[in-house]
């Protein structure tokens, strides 16, 4: 049996962490069994679904890398195939029109909750008939005795008994299509044989694959995964720190590093490997999958961001520096290219490199009127003024730069803590740099004459 898999995400929102984590889910059982990952936008809900987010979901997608084996679809694209089946089960006695007031639907709900019996439409009879014949919902009709049992790969074996299923709604009035109807006849168009999703959804199983089984179709594997929740062991929310996965990329998390932290939320594997899982063969078992919910935690996520940032390849880290600023200057990716070694050593996230970007261009120079305060004290302008005399008598080598400096500092009585702090200041506005020799040699005699000059 060809493995297929699909995430299916609802654009009333943007995608967040959990769904994020569940499309990489199954895009790494797809990719290890050499099958195909699928996306499907579940936009049923016209009220809420927008463009906007179904943009933001693509590029989330895109952004992770986790693309889909075949051309994303849409589940609106596939109402009239939702409408023959709803009208076939109906045909062939498995479901009923329900011709329901909303107030008389309401004292059933109320009587349900009382009773904890479910809602059962006295239109179940399909001898019951109405004058006026398309206000109605097609019902589906489920079995009222037995059991239903899944063996989920994560859940286990589960039985519920049948009395307990309602007869859930497949058509609206207006002859829409639910989701719960929606979802399985695309999961059967699309040929889908594992169904890996948040165990949110794991009641929906029971009451959808009665639709399955009424109609003859092959049974998906099911595998329901546990949500994440926040540090208080809620479910996520915006109050956790949750955030969209474009607010993620905007802060300069990377999607390597991101994709890692996503599976150590409830996955077992070795952490201490940084995996590129699109480019890494990577063994993912549903039995790894961890039955607990897992916890989110910001802090952890961008320790493996800072991780990552050390261990990753340079031509990587440079390729996607300049991609993201938009870099076209070759004397600065040229700079970029020699300090970012030592750069990213200090770094949580890349978007930190924008500082650094400005005192690695040419065009750099410190604004006097924003000076710091360690540049207006006469005695370090007075430091500056002899090390630009210095400097400028220098032949410009990293060896004759580290001497020229050194002698200046013992012929003045002074510590190299008395002066490295003001050069570095004064040419590249910061306190904490990478070494201020290399610094001086990398940037040019004449940029850092500029530089100490315009201090003064």
């Amino acid at each position: 049996m060809k493995v297929v898999t699909r995430f299916a995400p609802s654009p009333t929102g943007k995608l967040h962490i959990g769904g994020a984590r569940t499309a990489l889910f199954n895009f790494l059982f797809a990719k290890y069994h050499s099958g195909d990952f699928l996306v499907r936008i579940e936009n049923t809900d016209k009220n809420r679904s927008t463009i906007e987010n179904v943009n933001s979901i693509i590029d989330s997608l895109n952004w992770l890398n986790l693309n889909p084996s075949q051309k994303i679809i849409f589940q609106t694209e596939n109402f009239q195939r939702h409408q023959s089946v709803a009208f076939e089960l109906l045909d062939k006695g498995f479901a009923y029109k329900c011709y329901l007031t909303e107030n008389e639907l309401e004292k059933l709900r109320i009587e349900s909750r009382k009773t904890g019996i479910p809602i059962r439409s006295p239109y179940r009879n399909k001898n019951s008939k109405k004058k006026h014949d398309n206000d109605f919902v097609i019902r589906l009709k489920m079995p009222s005795s037995g059991e239903t049992t899944i063996n989920d790969k994560v859940q286990g074996k589960v039985k519920i008994n049948n009395q307990i299923l309602d007869d859930m709604v497949l058509l609206r009035k207006d002859k829409t299509p639910t989701y719960m109807l929606a979802s399985v006849v695309d999961d059967y168009i699309m040929g889908i044989s594992h169904i890996i999703r948040g165990d949110d959804h794991f009641n929906n199983a029971f009451r959808q694959i009665q639709i399955i089984k009424y109609l003859n179709w092959p049974i998906p594997e099911y595998t329901h995964i546990p949500l994440i929740h926040g540090q208080d062991g809620a479910k996520l929310s915006k109050r956790h720190g949750a955030k969209n996965l474009i607010e993620y990329k905007e802060m300069g998390f990377d999607p390597i590093a991101l994709k890692n932290y996503l599976l150590l939320l409830g996955y077992s594997f070795n952490s201490e490997k940084i995996y590129n899982f699109n480019e890494d063969i990577f063994k993912f078992e549903l039995k790894k999958i961890n039955k607990s919910p897992s916890r989110f935690d910001e802090i952890k996520l961008i320790n493996v961001n800072s991780n990552f940032l050390k261990k990753a390849d340079l031509s990587y880290l440079v390729t996607k520096i300049v991609k993201d600023k938009n870099l076209k200057n070759k004397k600065l990716i040229t700079n970029l290219s020699y300090f970012l070694p030592e750069l990213v050593k200090r770094y949580k996230l890349l978007n930190e490199i924008e500082s650094d970007l400005n005192w690695m261009s040419d065009e750099f120079i410190i604004n006097k009127e924003e000076n710091p305060i360690e540049l207006k004290n006469k005695n370090n302008l007075k430091k500056i003024s002899e090390v630009y005399q210095v400097l400028s008598t220098c032949d410009w080598e990293l060896n004759n730069i580290k001497t020229s400096i050194n002698k200046y500092i013992k012929d003045n009585n002074l510590m190299m803590k008395d002066v490295a702090p003001l050069i570095r200041l004064a040419t590249t506005g910061k306190f904490n740099t990478p070494d201020i020799f290399n610094i001086l040699y990398i940037l040019g005699k004449e940029n850092c004459l500029n530089r100490l000059k315009n201090c003064l």
